[in-house]
């Protein structure tokens, strides 16, 4: 399960990313690749869709707290952002808004581990059970919440998978099931 979650790393310079890549490989996690470059993480992140990020708070360019900011508020992935305990003050303020996970340096590799294991976990339970939900909707329930989330790729310029996702979200915060928010989408955008 775990050779198919795919990592992403984000370190100051190619030896870290190297020393956190080795760990990984140790414990049979797939690493994508490193980078040193926030912004260079973004856009590979954008285009290949890791499971996790990995990144320090220090990058060649940009800091990883506000490369962690973009990659989660996009919801691209999840990010576990290495940083010392100066720089976690930073964080703090939007670690839970944005559903950033924080591990300060120096980092113990067994604590490291289980923690990349239980994120891959709970990525795997997630995945399961979208699948679950999508394999129980009927043909009928799959149209209308397409034709929201038509309806939403048109209204809010949005990808289709990214209209998903926004009626996902908003039916887990409004405590309402997906194809009732769809059909309310479609019944306000008449």
């Amino acid at each position: 399960m775990i050779t198919n979650f795919r990592i992403l790393i984000g370190a100051s310079t190619l030896k870290a990313g190297g020393q956190i890549k080795s760990l990984l490989l140790q414990k049979g996690f797939n690493v994508d690749g490193i980078c040193t470059s926030g912004n260079l993480l973004i856009r590979k992140c954008r285009t290949t869709k890791p499971q996790l990020v990995i990144l320090n708070y220090d990058l060649s360019d940009i800091n990883g707290a506000e490369v962690a900011k973009i990659i989660c508020g996009e919801k691209i992935s999840k990010v576990i952002l290495l940083c010392t305990m100066q720089q976690y003050g930073f964080v703090i303020p939007w670690e839970k808004k944005v559903g950033l996970l924080c591990m300060q340096k120096p980092i113990k590799p067994s604590e490291f581990i289980k923690l990349v294991y239980d994120v891959s976990n709970e990525i795997s339970k997630n995945l399961v059970s979208n699948k679950q939900i999508n394999r129980g909707r009927n043909i009928e329930d799959k149209k209308i919440i397409d034709k929201a989330k038509q309806i939403l790729m048109v209204k809010y310029n949005l990808l289709e998978d990214e209209a998903y996702r926004k009626i996902q979200k908003d039916s887990m915060d409004n405590k309402t099931s997906m194809l009732q928010l769809a059909k309310k989408i479609i019944s306000e955008n008449k």
